[in-house]
């Protein structure tokens, strides 16, 4: 199952590369792809909500302190990132963005074996790969 879900992963990335480099010709400052991203990620909430409460989950706010903080850093993290990418993407330099991107999986992965002793498998080995 964890392959399926790599493929899908690596799908939905390409896909989401593409739309953006096209809606990415569209703007032309930097409110613009604030808004662009605001309207998009409406979109993933809702998306991701509607699939949540079909699975039955009753427990939605029940986070931790600690579990609080780390989605807000994230949540900060991603939308900084979004509006940068998108005005990355604005510019010709698609393939150095897109490898970048593709790149930065290596950073966590460090710390997660260093500061949250990790094992490093043959799956993760693959999935690196």
């Amino acid at each position: 199952m964890g392959y399926v879900l790599i493929f899908l992963t690596v799908f939905a990335s390409s896909v989401k590369s593409y739309c953006s480099k096209q809606i990415s010709n569209t703007i032309e400052t930097t409110r613009d792809a604030i808004r662009l991203n605001i309207i998009r990620n409406a979109l993933c909430c809702s998306i991701s909500a509607l699939i949540f409460f079909f699975n039955g989950q009753n427990n939605f706010f029940d986070f931790s302190p600690a579990e609080f903080c780390i989605c807000l850093i994230s949540g900060s993290s991603m939308a900084i990132f979004v509006v940068c990418w998108t005005l990355a993407m604005k510019t010709d330099a698609y393939m150095l963005v897109s490898a970048c991107g593709s790149g930065s999986f290596i950073i966590p992965c460090i710390f997660g074996l260093f500061l949250l002793n990790e094992r490093f498998t043959l799956f993760k080995f693959i999935s690196f790969a």
